[in-house]
């Protein structure tokens, strides 16, 4: 995030803000999507200060302004957003990994759609992508699951 703030921020000079924007979306939103992935949602993975900064760069405002106004000028999601959004993609695209409850329980319960959580006792695993898209994916009402099913 270091470099690509300095490449922002070297190329502001030169380019308008709409070249900008594109250069954010192809590529710090392509970094920040891989590292949500493969790094989970450690707190080393991405610095969200880094990314701020670089929206405040791109947006020409002052340091303490608000960024989640920023962000919506950007059409851009923030953070955590950016994060429940990538990894609920990959929950629904790999659903073929998963196990459902009625898969394990034989017996008709109420949460027999839901996905069955899985058990471990690594801390990186649970942190990870595949046991953060289960509480995800369960999160929101079943009206809005019955449309990725």
């Amino acid at each position: 995030m270091n470099s690509a703030c300095f490449v922002i921020r070297s190329v502001k000079s030169i380019l308008p803000q709409e070249t900008l924007r594109m250069v954010y979306f192809s590529y710090i939103q392509s970094i920040i999507t891989y590292s949500i992935i493969f790094s989970g949602n450690s707190p080393p993975s991405i610095k969200y200060s880094e990314l701020k900064k670089i929206i405040r760069i791109i947006t020409n405002s002052a340091i303490r302004n608000c960024c989640r106004s920023l962000f919506k000028e950007m059409k851009s999601l923030p953070l955590c957003s950016k994060y429940k959004y990538t990894v609920s993609l990959y929950t629904v695209s790999n659903k073929h990994l998963y196990k459902r409850n009625m898969e394990i329980q034989h017996f008709n319960a109420r949460y027999n759609t839901n996905l069955h959580p899985t058990t471990s006792n690594l801390s990186e695993f649970q942190k990870g992508a595949y046991c953060s898209g289960i509480k995800i994916f369960q999160s929101p009402p079943s009206k809005l699951k019955k449309f990725v099913e």
